[in-house]
C-alpha cells in the first residue's frame, strides 16, 4: 500500500517531491523513501517507440 502512495505523490507533485517528504508521509526510513523515488525516476529513462495503442486519452482543451 505505501508503495502505491509513493507513486501518488510522485505523480501528483509536478515539480518533484522530496525523500524526506515521503519518509514523513508514509512513515518510512529516508533509504526507503530515497529509493521508492530512485525507483520511479529510472522509467524516465524509457520513452515510447513506434505505434503506441491507448484507450482513452485527453490533449488539449475543451473536448
Amino acid at each position: 500500500m505505501k508503495w502505491f502512495l509513493a507513486i501518488y505523490l510522485v505523480a501528483d507533485d509536478k515539480g518533484g517531491i522530496a525523500a524526506t517528504t515521503v519518509e514523513r508521509m508514509l512513515g518510512v526510513s529516508y533509504l526507503t523513501a530515497w529509493l521508492m523515488l530512485a525507483t520511479t525516476d529510472r522509467n524516465a529513462q524509457y520513452k515510447l517507440k513506434g505505434i503506441v495503442l491507448v484507450d482513452d486519452f485527453y490533449l488539449g482543451n475543451k473536448s
